[in-house]
């Protein structure tokens, strides 16, 4: 059967939807859900992640600290068949402080997700920042 567009985009919102709200509660099982095993994770100025067992290691290293918010939103598809979706997505990470919560990073998500078992998993993930850049 086709799938449309409207059933990508609900597979593809709700795998990025989880993911943030995983990676907010520093969730590795719950993140690590959302990949396929060949997954590929681009972060600039951290590397390039590849297969789940490394990227696994990652998220366990990037549990939060403290209270934070990723706040995904304007989710484009930008390609789709009914294997293999293509996605951009911006993003605002937030962080409380001492002196409440504040933009920490814009970026955007450059997204390529596999449909597996009916869900929409993310088989590489290349984070882009806007307006910043890490140090090297």
């Amino acid at each position: 059967p086709m799938t449309t567009y409207a059933e990508v985009f609900a597979g593809v919102y709700a795998t990025v939807a989880a993911h943030a709200q995983a990676q907010d509660a520093g969730n590795t099982d719950g993140i690590m859900a959302l990949y396929t095993p060949d997954a590929v994770l681009e972060v600039p100025g951290m590397g390039v992640y590849q297969g789940a067992d490394v990227i696994r290691a990652a998220w366990d290293d990037w549990k939060p600290k403290g209270l934070q918010r990723h706040m995904p939103v304007n989710i484009v598809i930008t390609d789709w068949d009914d294997e293999e979706a293509r996605a951009t997505t911006d993003v605002v990470f937030l962080a409380q402080g001492d002196n409440g919560w504040s933009v920490q990073i814009v970026a955007r998500y450059h997204d390529v997700f596999r449909q597996v078992g009916g869900q929409w998993l993310l088989s590489r993930r290349a984070d882009e920042y806007v307006g910043w850049q890490p140090p090297s």
